[in-house]
């Protein structure tokens, strides 16, 4: 059986967030793995976190050392902008620095065009760009 975490962008992170904003995370947490367990059936343990906002999520995601682990946040921007998503990260007094290798393994969702990553959005995740 292979194990694979789940890291996504949203929820509620604290004790102190109201009843609605907490079902809605356990709704969202468990429609998550049912589509990912209806999918990939019985063979597969999907754990499904939300860790509130995209910088907490990416600076988790960061420090995991789960190699089956995925981080899933709202790209905010063109696909053709992904390589800028993950500088922003280091700007700041707490940088967030994501590893080369995994990179891949984030996977951000554009309202206009559905889940994108690096490989869809080009090399280095710049549209265009030869290597």
């Amino acid at each position: 059986m292979v194990n694979v975490s789940i890291m996504i962008e949203g929820g509620a992170t604290n004790s102190n967030s109201d009843v609605a904003t907490v079902e809605n995370t356990v709704s969202l947490r468990q429609s998550f793995h049912r589509i990912f367990s209806e999918l990939l059936g019985n063979e597969v343990k999907i754990s499904v976190a939300l860790k509130g906002g995209y910088r907490n999520a990416a600076r988790i995601f960061s420090k995991t050392s789960e190699n089956k682990a995925c981080l899933y946040v709202d790209l905010d921007d063109k696909k053709e902008n992904i390589f800028n998503w993950f500088d922003k990260l280091k700007k700041g007094n707490e940088p967030i620095i994501i590893s080369e290798d995994k990179k891949e393994n984030v996977f951000f969702y554009d309202s206009r065009n559905g889940s994108v990553d690096i490989k869809t959005a080009g090399e280095n995740g710049r549209m265009g760009e030869e290597k």
